[in-house]
């Protein structure tokens, strides 16, 4: 996989202050520096994928799997990583399953090992619900 260029990204409107905060926080970034910024400011930088074109999403979720599988969140966050990385790809998958189709298989071992095993993640299923 390549790190998404600017065609990836594709137009973005300057009144779309979400996208443009997005771009400016990930553009030209590999996995490694996007895994540093999510050290930094997990939670911002996680909801910002929300705002990602499909093509750009698909890259950087990696960062996100690869930064909750090596335990680099911090452990008071390990339920809200574990329900924003399952909840990114839900909304993704949930109006055109096409949109992540491609990735999925390289995201699913994740995926199922937090819906299988919430108590690994601290995932509390009064407050989350039941991933299963």
């Amino acid at each position: 996989m390549k790190i998404p260029d600017i065609d990836d990204w594709g137009i973005i409107a300057d009144h779309d202050y979400d996208r443009q905060t997005t771009f400016n926080n990930y553009y030209g970034k590999n996995i490694d520096e996007v895994i540093l910024t999510l050290k930094e400011n997990f939670f911002e930088r996680a909801l910002e994928m929300d705002y990602m074109p499909d093509q750009v999403f698909n890259y950087y979720i990696f960062a996100m799997k690869i930064f909750i599988q090596n335990n680099l969140v911090y452990f008071d966050d390990r339920a809200d990583a574990s329900s924003i990385f399952l909840k990114l790809i839900y909304s993704r998958a949930k109006d055109n399953p096409k949109r992540i189709s491609s990735i999925y298989n390289k995201l699913s071992d994740l995926v199922e090992e937090i819906g299988l095993n919430q108590e690994k993640f601290d995932v509390d299923i009064e407050i989350y619900g039941d991933f299963k």
